[in-house]
């Protein structure tokens, strides 16, 4: 599957698009990220900075285009299952503690795959070949950042992960992406955490 991967053309570099972009960000200040992101954060907040653990409040996937029926509802399900685990994985991977609920020091992150859409009808496969091809390069990620006590809005991040494929048309290399999008975005959280201004 790695060579697969390879082989294909790479998801483009810069942020994604902001029409992908779905939550308000009006009352926050958008702060220079590195080149494949944009950042917003409450005014004088650095709750993203230090926090103690998050709390990963909910996963879910829109896909762009035509919508194919019954098998969207099917691959969004397993898309936004696998991420969940990928993220929590990859999260205490690099030192992140997850927390069950509220507590001080607590950030609930909510996470949000946009972009993806069905191409071409794949022909020819078996066993776990998608029945469309799912193509990437209009993605991106919304992570949406609360204070779990309050609920006021901390940080929201629309970022393009990188060194992805363009398409993937069986699902074991779909899972290879979902875990290197898990695995960029936390490195992305711990760097943040981790920053000093």
């Amino acid at each position: 599957a790695a060579s697969l991967l390879a082989s294909c053309a790479a998801v483009p570099s810069g942020p994604p698009s902001m029409s992908l972009l779905h939550s308000d960000v009006s009352g926050l200040v958008k702060v220079q990220a590195p080149r494949n992101r944009h950042q917003w954060e409450a005014p004088g907040s650095s709750a993203l900075r230090g926090f103690s653990a998050l709390q990963l409040t909910h996963v879910e996937v829109d896909f762009s285009g035509p919508d194919p029926g019954p098998l969207a509802a099917i691959d969004t399900a397993r898309i936004e299952s696998t991420l969940r685990t990928r993220v929590e994985a990859r999260l205490r991977e690099v030192g992140i503690r997850l927390a069950p609920g509220a507590a001080p020091g607590v950030v609930q992150m909510r996470m949000r795959l946009a972009g993806l859409r069905y191409g071409d009808p794949v022909r020819g496969g078996t066993g776990e070949t998608l029945r469309r091809q799912i193509r990437l390069q209009t993605l991106g990620i919304e992570g949406i950042f609360r204070d779990s006590e309050t609920g006021e809005v901390l940080a929201v991040v629309l970022t393009r992960p990188r060194g992805a494929t363009s398409v993937a048309e069986r699902w074991s290399e779909m899972e290879d992406v979902l875990d290197l999008f898990a695995r960029n975005f936390a490195r992305e959280v711990a760097a943040e955490r981790n920053r000093v201004d």
